[in-house]
């Protein structure tokens, strides 16, 4: 593509806002790479932090909360769309981070559950779902004319043609299947209008 600045080199994937956009659907390349940030991001903790004995847990599970979480799954609210296998990925980062914290390995015998518990979490899965839904109660108070609100409940783009087969899961999908599981599929438009009711609809 011609510019009057120069040329406009086509890529099937671009770096956006500290985030990977890719062309497809597959967030595959963008989890690769947020788990490498974050896996750094825990290891630089680990000598002084997480391994350290005279950390309480709580301390080291806000001290996670704060660093290491944002850097794993920023920017998953508002794009985000991670098929059963990527979750099922988050999900074992995060249970493998809260037991070297704890100094518990899997050769202990200790079940996922019973880890999340002592630390007081949930599953990554879990905390993605809330954000997502936080996302969606965000856009939802919106006003019609606003584009991001546009753009995220348009199902069809004018002019493209549906591909063959099964199209992959996109985020709408997903937030609907959430919706779904939290049995507020009926009535979320209504209730995320109220910001604060809808950021503690679980407690």
């Amino acid at each position: 593509c011609e510019l009057a600045q120069g040329t406009l080199v086509h890529t099937d994937n671009f770096k956006y806002l500290g985030s990977m956009v890719d062309s497809s659907s597959f967030r595959g390349r963008e989890v690769d790479r947020r788990l490498a940030l974050a896996s750094a991001a825990f290891k630089q903790l680990l000598p002084r932090v997480f391994s350290n004995r005279n950390v309480l847990l709580r301390n080291k599970v806000r001290i996670y909360q704060t660093i290491v979480i944002p850097v794993l799954i920023y920017g998953a609210a508002e794009h985000w769309a991670l098929t059963s296998a990527l979750e099922q990925r988050l999900d074992s980062f995060h249970t493998t981070c809260l037991r070297r914290m704890m100094g518990i390995s899997r050769l202990d015998r200790v079940t996922n559950d019973s880890i999340l518990t002592r630390a007081g979490m949930g599953e990554m899965s879990d905390i993605l779902r809330d954000h997502r839904m936080r996302w969606l109660g965000h856009v939802g108070r919106m006003s019609d004319e606003r584009w991001p609100k546009q753009a995220l409940f348009a199902r069809e783009v004018p002019g493209r043609a549906r591909p063959a087969g099964r199209p992959p899961a996109t985020w709408v999908d997903i937030a609907v299947r959430d919706l779904r599981e939290l049995n507020l599929a009926s009535d979320w438009y209504p209730r995320c209008q109220d910001r604060v009711g809808w950021r503690n609809r679980g407690n």
